[in-house]
């Protein structure tokens, strides 16, 4: 997915397709917000491992087009939208061509944006979410009419960051 900075959403993903997915995007290009304009494009980034945040090699570059960015790598594009839920919070929705579209939440404080996965096992644990999302296995999935009240009621209880990118300077 985005060069390594979701190498563990990525594997996550490769495993098990276990985060909050749809088979198509919900929100449109009116819904987005260039989040990221007061930080700049570029970005370094981290991994929560073994109780700390290690810095991956390869900066990533967020070009916006429209009111979304894309991020590209050697083997991919991803669009990411970032849709506003409330204060310093974004939902990304992340979508590459012929394959589903994941959601994680986003959190900014000062230079940094702190990116909260929305795996399927912790919603399966959520029961205030059974209502919105469908397990089949590992996968989760959430229906068409999912409304941004919905990805609102989850940054109340958003699991801890697993990602971070950091403005270069």
């Amino acid at each position: 997915m985005l060069k390594r900075l979701f190498s563990g959403l990525a594997l996550c993903l490769l495993l098990a397709g276990c985060v909050l997915q749809s088979p198509e995007p919900l929100f449109s290009e009116s819904d987005g917000e260039l989040a990221l304009k007061s930080f700049g494009i570029e970005f370094e980034s981290y991994n929560w491992t073994k109780g700390a945040w290690e810095r991956e090699d390869e900066a990533l570059t967020f070009v916006a087009t429209g009111m979304h960015y894309v991020v590209a790598s050697e083997k991919s594009e991803t669009q990411i939208l970032f849709v506003p839920l409330a204060d310093s919070w974004w939902l990304m929705q992340m979508s590459e061509d012929l394959k589903p579209t994941y959601y994680v939440l986003a959190e900014a404080k000062g230079q940094e944006l702190f990116v909260h996965v929305l795996a399927c096992s912790d919603l399966q644990q959520n029961p205030a979410v059974k209502v919105a999302v469908r397990f089949e296995g590992d996968d989760c999935f959430t229906a068409a009419e999912t409304g941004l009240d919905f990805f609102q009621t989850l940054v109340a209880n958003a699991p801890a960051a697993t990602l971070k990118l950091v403005a270069k300077p």
